[in-house]
């Protein structure tokens, strides 16, 4: 699902401007030097990841993009981010598996998975077998939603569940 069928009004109208990938060690210098809350958005897309990241921003986060799991675990391994919003369908790492790993490393930080796929409900239904919870926001996903979220996630609304 492109950024087109998320955010229409908020994308770029082509991914001939989107930015080369940035080395796994800039994403973990930004990441490490946030005062603010930390979020760190995953998604293959990278015009997704950029676009989310940019709404956080602009909303009072520090919110940094990776583009693939392998990325955002080397982040993780440096520096906990508070909140965690992750496509689930990813070559490689998928989402379900980097939750868990978030889950395991950082107990603190708030996991939410995106997904518009129906083979999502698989995946997440072999990690609740094994003692995991994470919460779901479906594609096309409002802005308003994301931001309430991860509000209601500092405010101590939503924890964390293994």
């Amino acid at each position: 699902m492109g950024c087109q069928a998320l955010f229409p009004v908020l994308c770029a109208s082509s991914r001939d401007n989107l930015k080369p990938l940035p080395p796994a060690e800039e994403l973990i210098e930004k990441f490490s030097r946030k005062q603010k809350t930390k979020v760190l958005v995953v998604d293959d897309e990278r015009l997704i990841a950029d676009t989310l990241s940019e709404i956080l921003n602009h909303s009072g986060f520090d919110a940094v993009p990776a583009y693939n799991g392998n990325a955002a675990m080397a982040v993780i391994e440096q520096d906990c981010p508070d909140i965690v919003i992750s496509d689930v369908i990813m070559p490689g790492i998928n989402g379900v598996d980097l939750a868990k790993y978030v889950s395991d490393t950082c107990s603190a930080t708030r996991v939410f998975l995106l997904s518009g796929q129906a083979a999502t409900s698989d995946l997440l239904d072999r990690a609740r077998k094994l003692g995991y919870s994470f919460e779901l926001l479906a594609k096309p996903l409002r802005p308003e939603l994301l931001i309430e979220s991860c509000v209601g996630k500092m405010a101590g609304v939503m924890t964390l569940t293994r």
